[in-house]
């Protein structure tokens, strides 16, 4: 990737104001006009153990105002909800299947 005119290894992020204008790993930006839940990004294949989605909602609680309600982050063994209350609820996926196979 070239930044400045120079070539090299540089940081890449994407984020997202509360407003749900998107910018992207390469700088293009845009704005989630609908709500409802989006994939913000994802690295999906479940064979493999590093897998991950992020999926935020996205709701117009305020007429013409988009608001971001949730944060998702879904993991091999597990999922993390970040609310717009600022909580945080952590399920781990693992130990829910373990507790089910042992009430067989």
């Amino acid at each position: 990737m070239a930044k400045g005119g120079v070539m090299g290894c540089y940081i890449q992020q994407c984020s997202m104001d509360s407003n749900g204008t998107l910018t992207a790993f390469m700088g293009e930006t845009g704005t989630i006009s609908v709500p409802g839940y989006y994939d913000i990004i994802q690295h999906c294949n479940q064979s493999q153990t590093d897998w991950f989605k992020v999926v935020v909602n996205i709701q117009m609680c305020t007429p013409g105002v988009n608001t971001i309600m949730a944060v998702y982050l879904f993991f091999d063994d597990m999922m993390i909800t970040l609310s717009n209350k600022h909580s945080i609820w952590v399920s781990e996926y693992r130990s829910l299947k373990l507790k089910l196979n042992l009430k067989k």
